[in-house]
């Protein structure tokens, strides 16, 4: 009983938690049919004081393309696209690297796949928050490598 009662004090002398609130929202993209599902947050990449997210896109073109698109955390409008070329070899997992250059922008991780009966080796990927520049590239083998990204 008297854990409950020092329960019952720690709350109602806790403040409040703040609400969550919608800062922005971004509803469909004509040629896309993935949007929003893997998101990495890389801190500030364009200084306006809002931490900017990356994440994956498919779109539908003949054939499917995936590409990453860095939006601005203030207002979630697309500042770059990153494409990737082969349609055989989409981007998959997508995670948050620290700052890996020094340049203070968090840098992520992305992990690029094969769809096709080949079964080529995977890429795993560090690329600038910043400009998108590669930073360090391993290879591995077909299948799950790079999943735990």
């Amino acid at each position: 009983m008297r854990s409950l009662a020092t329960l019952l004090v720690v709350l109602a002398l806790s403040p409040a938690a703040p609400a969550q609130e919608l800062i922005w929202e971004r509803v469909g993209t004509k040629g896309v049919v993935q949007f929003g599902g893997t998101i990495a947050a890389i801190g500030d990449v364009n200084a306006d004081g809002y931490e900017d997210l990356v994440h994956r896109v498919m779109r539908n073109l003949p054939g499917c393309e995936t590409q990453l698109w860095t939006l601005s955390g203030k207002d979630g409008r697309t500042l770059r696209k990153r494409r990737w070329i082969a349609l055989s070899r989409p981007f998959h997992n997508l995670a948050p690297a620290g700052d890996w250059d020094g340049d203070g922008v968090r840098d992520y991780i992305v992990r690029i796949g094969d769809w096709t009966t080949q079964r080529r080796n995977n890429i795993v990927e560090v690329r600038s928050g910043k400009d998108d520049r590669l930073l360090w590239q391993v290879t591995g083998p077909w299948s799950h490598f790079g999943y735990a990204i």
